[in-house]
């Protein structure tokens, strides 16, 4: 084995690391802050606010298996440009066009959630997933540190960017759509599908084929379980570490969702001022480089449906604590245990994922797992609504939820690696 000298898979990291910031940073956390604004304008209720932010998630979800069917067809560069295009098009019709709930719900929840599937975290984890496998944990994280970024950029720019042009939450819009329009050209300039494209191997390592065992076939240098066997798509579905992931991926994403969603005007509900319950958005990608930070360190190193499960606990802690947060000590910390626990599971679920059954179906199987996970999304905030405009509280919907999200994280301890269905031939990389 020998390693390549100038191994683009850095490079490529980088260009992904400016993308997902954009696409699923500035879009996820970014329209919220104008949505706060316009609701009040437009005299929104909660639920309708949770609409606008529940359609969002949910055409990103019921995307994405189209969108894994379209990487697989055409590769995940070409869907990262044409997605980021959508997704500016959209921000453009919410500064220009949008005048009433209807314009919301297809510029923003039809347009810029196709778009955002189309450019966000799918193409990003399979183009990661083609270019490494020994440093995937790794990897993947600091892809994710660019979502994580942006999100921290996102609530205070277009916060600001609001109130420097008298409180007009269009010019958020525009703002948004020239991001998107930045992200297009990094795409297309950046962005290479796969390592042979370039004549190169997965962590630009060479390897000679030759046998390998079945214990070199199914660990990493570090002992952490890494098929090098490629599962069929139906085999994956069978088993069941997968469906405990499933059920893990619902359970915290439909508490992420609800938080994100709600987390705004329920510290406002509380008694802190605008700027104070916008910093909670602010705070949770910010934290979350804490949460990041951790599966970046010990992703290849130690079993991640263990760190998943407590990362799903310290997001449990955290909606307990958010409930009662009436001073900014309690906001911060509400904060910094769901932005924490949801950055570190989120990295933990896709690279699992890659860990158990390989890279040839990973597409397909995020494509599904990213599908029930935005319905959890999109049912966290319109529940909670629902839940407020009912009893005039929080309570009962963030109580629940996590419950939910700790009984989750118990269940993707048993997530146990699968068996090795048969010997690997050959020690041979891929490209």
């Amino acid at each position: 084995m020998k390693r390549q000298t100038g191994f683009y898979g850095w490079k490529l990291l980088a260009a992904m690391w400016v993308i997902t910031g954009v696409s699923s940073g500035f879009t996820y956390y970014g329209g919220n802050i104008m949505n706060s604004h316009m609701a009040v304008e437009m005299n929104l209720d909660r639920k309708s606010l949770g609409m606008a932010f529940g359609t969002f998630a949910l055409c990103m979800g019921l995307t994405v298996p189209l969108v894994g069917f379209c990487v697989n067809r055409w590769g995940p560069r070409r869907m990262l440009c044409i997605g980021t295009l959508l997704a500016g098009l959209g921000a453009l019709a919410m500064a220009l066009l949008v005048e009433d709930m209807t314009g919301v719900l297809l510029a923003y929840g039809l347009v810029m959630g196709i778009g955002a599937s189309m450019s966000g975290m799918l193409p990003a984890q399979t183009l990661v997933t083609h270019w490494f496998r020994q440093r995937v944990a790794l990897a993947m994280t600091i892809m994710l540190t660019g979502t994580a970024t942006g999100g921290l950029i996102a609530a205070p720019l277009f916060e600001n960017v609001i109130v420097a042009f008298g409180g007009d939450w269009r010019t958020g819009w525009v703002a948004m759509s020239i991001a998107c329009a930045v992200s297009c050209v990094v795409a297309t300039i950046f962005v290479r599908d796969r390592p042979a494209d370039l004549g190169q191997f997965q962590d630009g390592i060479v390897e000679t084929c030759a046998p390998a065992s079945a214990a070199t076939a199914l660990q990493g240098p570090t002992g952490v379980y890494k098929t090098r066997e490629d599962w069929p798509f139906q085999d994956v579905l069978r088993h069941p570490a997968w469906w405990l992931m499933v059920l893990g991926t619902v359970c915290f994403l439909t508490t992420f969702g609800m938080m994100v969603g709600h987390g705004v005007v329920h510290f406002k509900d509380l008694g802190h001022d605008a700027a104070t319950a916008a910093l909670f958005l602010a705070l949770l990608p910010l934290t979350g480089l804490t949460g990041k930070l951790v599966v970046a360190i010990l992703g290849d190193r130690v079993e991640l449906r263990f760190l998943w499960g407590g990362a799903m606990a310290m997001m449990a802690a955290g909606t307990v604590v958010a409930v009662t947060a009436t001073s900014t000590a309690a906001l911060f910390g509400a904060a910094f245990l769901v932005g924490a626990g949801s950055a570190a599971a989120y990295p933990c679920m896709i690279t699992l994922v890659a860990n158990y059954f390989g890279k040839a179906a990973y597409a397909s199987l995020m494509g599904v797992m990213l599908l029930v996970g935005a319905l959890a999304v999109a049912a966290g905030p319109l529940l909670a609504g629902i839940v407020f405009d009912r009893f005039g509280t929080y309570l009962l919907a963030f109580y629940s939820a996590a419950a939910v999200c700790l009984l989750g994280g118990l269940m993707v301890l048993f997530a146990r690696p699968p068996e090795q269905r048969q010997a690997s031939p050959a020690n041979c990389p891929a490209t």
